[in-house]
C-alpha cells in the first residue's frame, strides 16, 4: 500500500513540474478573447404630448 502511495505521489510531483513549466507558455500563447458586445441601433422617439387621463366612463353614454 505505501508503495503504491510512494508512486503516486511521484507521479503527482512529475506532473506537477511539467505543468509549472509548460502550462504558463501555453496560456500566453493563446490569449482569452471575449466576444464583443454587439452594438444596437436605436432611434429616439419622438417627444410625447401631453398625456389625457380624463376619459368619458361607459355608463356616461
Amino acid at each position: 500500500m505505501t508503495e503504491n502511495i510512494n508512486r503516486l505521489a511521484w507521479f503527482a510531483a512529475a506532473l506537477t513540474i511539467i505543468a509549472w513549466a509548460f502550462v504558463p507558455r501555453l496560456v500566453e500563447a493563446r490569449p482569452i478573447y471575449f466576444p464583443k458586445i454587439p452594438v444596437i441601433d436605436t432611434t429616439l422617439l419622438p417627444p410625447a404630448g401631453p398625456v389625457d387621463t380624463a376619459t368619458p366612463d361607459a355608463s356616461s353614454g
